[in-house]
């Protein structure tokens, strides 16, 4: 169940500060999925393959010391 929250502006800049903040949050720091899990401002300023490239690595070393925990009983 999801939390509605309610807010009340009481002036105009109110309301515009809160909406540039949400505009800024949804723009650069939330994940689509649409997008392959990044931000419409990583595939604006075209950063996805370097963002997918990192993303790919960490997985395949992530993977390997999985592996050789597992060989040498570190788990």
């Amino acid at each position: 169940m999801s939390k509605l929250s309610v807010h009340h502006y009481y002036a105009p800049e109110q309301l515009e500060r809160a909406i540039d903040k949400f505009v800024q949050y949804y723009n650069s720091q939330r994940y689509h999925e649409a997008l392959n899990n990044l931000t419409p401002e990583d595939v604006y300023l075209d950063r996805q393959d370097q963002i997918l490239k990192l993303r790919k690595q960490v997985k395949i070393n992530t993977l390997n010391q999985r592996k050789l925990n597992y060989c040498f009983g570190l788990i």
